[in-house]
């Protein structure tokens, strides 16, 4: 992937990331956030939960390369 692909791609998820990392991130930690969404089984922790860690973690990085 070059450097224009990588930047379309990190503006696509900005752009379609609608909340700042410091929103997601406090939702993140409410008591519901962890029992929404599809879970595995014998797991606590839904996918989306887990999904949205990441996505915080994504968005708080600055160097993207």
């Amino acid at each position: 992937m070059d450097i224009s692909e990588k930047e379309d791609a990190y503006a696509e998820f900005d752009h379609m990331v609608n909340m700042s990392p410091a929103e997601l991130g406090k939702w993140l930690e409410t008591s519901e956030s962890p029992q929404v969404g599809m879970k595995h089984e014998g797991e606590d922790e839904a996918v989306g939960h887990r999904s949205g860690r990441r996505i915080v973690a994504i968005k708080r990085t600055k160097n993207r390369s």
